[in-house]
Order: structure tokens, then sequence, then C-alpha cells
């Protein structure tokens, strides 16, 4: 599978991954050592142009907010199409493609009103793995934010990390968390499969949420 020319445009960083993506074998060490770092300098997650649309289409002249933007990858190719991006995380990564504020989530949240802005999980990672979501672990942020839309990339498959003797998922249900945690009801209005992924067993997509 070859990149579109939009997609070396805006995002070239593909070109180097995309020989390596739709695995069979996971355990295949040097495929698995390339997508790991592909992953620590960019993304879980490979963007396309599709996706990519679709987030700027969801989005429109709102500000996007990416919550856990590691070294903030989705965040600097949205930005290129000319949307308007915020990128936080806890950790940023040592070298970022955009400005990435390091704070908490809801800490964020208390600080800015940013309730007029569209949620972006590029990475919906457990926030505090150890805790489940009935007593608020995950995405302590949607607590406080009342906001109305929620982009995700998201993959609920097995990840090769297990806890209490079972695998983790590879991202967290932001969907199942904003019904649990903001007080709305949530409703999946958008689910688009990612073109490029790392192993077949994979299953990432793009979805965008509303409340009611």
């Amino acid at each position: 599978m070859s990149a579109s020319e939009e997609e070396k445009r805006f995002c070239p960083e593909i070109l180097e991954i995309l020989k390596f993506t739709n695995s069979d074998h996971f355990e295949d060490i040097s495929t698995l050592d390339t997508a790991v770092n592909w992953c620590t300098k960019n993304s879980f997650a490979i963007p396309d142009m599709d996706v990519l649309k679709e987030i700027a289409n969801h989005t429109g002249n709102k500000l996007l907010v990416d919550i856990y933007a590691g070294s903030g990858y989705w965040g600097a190719i949205l930005k290129k199409m000319n949307l308007r991006v915020l990128a936080f995380d806890l950790r940023p990564h040592a070298v970022c493609h955009m400005p990435v504020s390091g704070i908490r989530s809801d800490e964020l949240l208390r600080s800015m009103n940013l309730d007029e802005c569209v949620l972006f999980y590029g990475f919906p990672n457990f926030v505090t793995p150890e805790e489940e979501i009935s007593k608020g672990g995950y995405f302590p942020e949607l607590s406080i934010w009342k906001g109305r839309k929620i982009i995700s990339i998201v993959d609920h498959t097995d990840s090769p990390f297990k806890r209490d003797g079972k695998y983790l998922p590879v991202t967290g249900d932001v969907l199942k968390a904003a019904n649990e945690l903001t007080g709305f009801k949530w409703e999946m209005v958008c689910s688009i499969k990612l073109k490029y992924k790392f192993y077949k067993v994979e299953e990432p997509r793009m979805e965008v949420y509303i409340r009611h």
C-alpha cells in the first residue's frame, strides 16, 4: 500500500513505516522494534488523509484541543491543514512536532475555559491504569469539561501488556468514559477505520461523539 500525494505532503513520516505495516507476526523483533521506535517519535496510530479530512470536517472553525498529545504529531498535521490546535500532555516527549504544554488534563480544564472547543484524543491512554472507570480513574478531565464534541483515535483490541493476568486494550474507551463521567448522554456519530495499521489484528479507528 502506498501513500497518497497529500499524505506525503502533510505526514511524510509515514513513508518510513508503511513497509512494516499490516504484519502477521507481532513477535517479529525487527518489525516490533521499528513500530515501537516510530510510535515513540510520532503516534500509536498512523494517519491517513480520509481520517484527517474527517477530523477537519467535524472540527470546522472550532479550537481542537489535543488532550494527551505526546509528541503532538496528529496536532501538527492538523495545523498544517489550517485547523486551530492546542496540544497538552502530562509528560510531553523530549522532541515534539509542535509546542506541547506539560500539564495534567484536569488541571488544564480547571485553568482554561475550553467548553466551546472540540476535545481530541490522539492517544487516549489510561491516566491511572490501576483504577477502574467507575472510580473516575480514566480521563479525569471529562468530569470537568462541558463541551459537546469529542474526536478520538481508538483501538480496543488487546495490547501486548497484561494486568492481573489479562491483556489491556491498546487504548481506553473514550465513549464509555464520557457517558460515565460527564453527566451527559453521548452518541457516536462517525466511525472510520484507519487505512494503515501496524498489525493485522489491530483495529484503529477514528470516532466522533456528540452529547445530548
